[in-house]
């Protein structure tokens, strides 16, 4: 991102299948999102993705459903908890950019797409398009890959792995943390979760009923219930 002046930019840091109108369609909903004074603004524009094998064989027409994701997730009090946006699909303009690059603790960001989802989410505008606009290729190997929340292996490794759930909890609270202090955040919510970890389990509850801090689907909210 450093090395990039332009206007817009698109990531592509992955060994994925690019549809052919991909461009030019994330392009066009970034021009929607530009229309008025906005121009000014962090802007993030992301699709939906079609899971596909090593061979591009598809496994599930949209990841959003594979993943069981709620693509108007797009509150920052949503996403201080869960990234919707996958990298790969994402163009962001110049402004998102430029504030990115300031943040101050950079080992304190989950991942890159999610830093800028809370950027123009928080700051700007952000922009869905309701298609699937790359193969979004499943081998094995993957940095990140797509999971079926549908599956029972997928349940069965929520439960046996308790741990990690908290441990993740912790690390979107510290990306938060690192958020208000980039940007110089004051703002209640924001600064009660980034510290969550030090209260209490009924007042961790009371703070995500009060404040509609919630996943995507119902078993991953009873997981966050049972492990906050």
């Amino acid at each position: 991102m450093e090395n990039v002046d332009s206007q817009y930019l698109m990531f592509a840091d992955q060994d994925d299948f690019w549809k052919k109108d991909k461009v030019s369609i994330t392009y066009s909903k970034m021009l929607a999102l530009e229309k008025g004074d906005a121009k000014t603004l962090p802007l993030l524009a992301f699709s939906d993705l079609r899971v596909v094998d090593r061979n591009l064989k598809t496994i599930s027409p949209r990841m959003s459903h594979y993943e069981g994701l709620k693509m108007d997730n797009i509150g920052f009090n949503r996403l201080m908890i869960q990234n919707i946006v996958t990298g790969c699909t994402v163009m962001i303009n110049k402004k998102c950019k430029e504030m990115a690059l300031k943040c101050t603790d950079r080992d304190d960001i989950i991942m890159h797409d999610w830093w800028c989802a809370l950027i123009a989410s928080y700051f700007g505008k952000m922009g869905y398009v309701d298609e699937d606009l790359i193969l979004y290729r499943q081998h094995g190997v993957n940095s990140v890959g797509a999971k079926n929340i549908h599956s029972i292996s997928y349940v069965k490794n929520k439960l046996c792995k308790s741990k990690d759930q908290k441990i993740m909890l912790g690390k979107t609270e510290r990306q938060i943390a690192a958020f208000i202090k980039s940007y110089h955040v004051d703002n209640t919510y924001i600064n009660i979760y980034s510290q969550l970890y030090k209260f209490g389990k009924i007042r961790r509850l009371a703070f995500l009923i009060k404040y509609n801090v919630w996943k995507s689907g119902i078993l991953r909210n009873i997981g966050l219930l049972y492990f906050c």
